[in-house]
C-alpha cells in the first residue's frame, strides 16, 4: 500500500519584491500534488508560478506588487503532496 505524506516549506516574501519557496518530497518519495498559501493581510501578494519541480518537489513563487508608499511584505508556504510506492 502507498504511503501519502504532506510536506510544506516557508520563506519571507519581501517587500516589493517576490519569493521562492520549494516543499520537497522525503527521499523516495515522489509529488502528486502540491500549492501555496500566502499568509498576510494586504490584498498585493499574488501567486506568480507554483508547479510540481522535477518528480519530488512543489516550486511557488509569490510577488508583492503594493505600492512603493505602502508597507508590504508577507510569508508563503508552499505545500506538497507526496507518495511513497
Amino acid at each position: 500500500m502507498s504511503k501519502v505524506s504532506y510536506v510544506q516549506a516557508g520563506t519571507a516574501v519581501p517587500m516589493h519584491g517576490s519569493a521562492t519557496g520549494t516543499a520537497t518530497c522525503p527521499t523516495g518519495a515522489r509529488v502528486v500534488g502540491g500549492g501555496v498559501q500566502i499568509l498576510g493581510l494586504h490584498p498585493d501578494l499574488h501567486v506568480l508560478e507554483s508547479y510540481p519541480s522535477a518528480y519530488e518537489a512543489w516550486k511557488a513563487t509569490v510577488a508583492d506588487f503594493s505600492p512603493t508608499n505602502v508597507v508590504g511584505g508577507g510569508f508563503l508556504l508552499a505545500h506538497a503532496v507526496c507518495m511513497n510506492p
